[in-house]
């Protein structure tokens, strides 16, 4: 798996324009991994967030190694700078043992389905509920937690497609790995639904 943090160059056209819908960010970014944005290698799952806005960076993580490069060919002045991280099989591991504690970081998008159509939820209690089920699925136990922000943004898949609007919430806090089976594919593809929005990146850290 490869995490990378990029910092996005604020004066370029195409920043501008993906800033303002997280479907675009999300094709231009896979330009790392397919030529055109779109055909991603069999089995490879981008999740990314933002990760600073002053200037614009992006935490984006993937089971391939991206090439920047190619993303810088075909958007030149894309990105300020871009640093990748190669996490191999011994710090996922490290990331997942039984019984680990570990302060975690999750941009998600806490809904419900109700007759074949997505609702956000958008009250703390709703949300919370919502993060302990996708902790039970995911193999973990929440120590304690917090809501750091919740936000609801509008964003398409194309000119030709109406806006959704989406729920976003981040949620921080630690947790204890119960099920490393089961924590394994929530890390490595994601929580909840919108992964192609900029949600859905679960990020760990050991405790102090």
């Amino acid at each position: 798996m490869y995490l990378s943090r990029l910092i996005l160059n604020a004066r370029s056209r195409q920043v501008q324009q993906d800033l303002r819908n997280a479907y675009d960010l999300h094709r231009t970014l896979c330009f790392a991994w397919a030529d055109d944005g779109e055909a991603l290698p069999p089995h490879e799952r981008v999740l990314w967030r933002p990760d600073g806005e002053h200037p614009p960076a992006l935490l984006v993580q993937s089971r391939a190694a991206p090439d920047w490069g190619r993303l810088l060919t075909r958007h030149p002045g894309y990105l300020e700078t871009f640093q990748t991280t190669h996490l191999g099989a011994d710090k996922l591991a490290a990331l997942t043992r039984q019984g680990g504690i570990y302060r975690f970081r999750l941009r998600a998008n806490p809904s419900v389905k109700k007759a074949g159509k997505r609702y956000g939820l958008y009250s703390a209690p709703a949300q919370a509920n919502w993060l302990l089920r996708q902790a039970e699925s995911a193999g973990v136990e929440l120590l304690e937690f917090r809501i750091a922000g919740s936000e609801r943004f509008r964003a398409s898949k194309g000119s030709s497609t109406p806006r959704l609007t989406l729920c976003a919430a981040t949620f921080e806090g630690h947790l204890r790995v119960t099920d490393p089976q089961r924590l394994r594919p929530a890390l490595e593809g994601g929580v909840g639904h919108g992964k192609a929005f900029g949600l859905g990146l679960l990020s760990l850290a050991p405790a102090p």
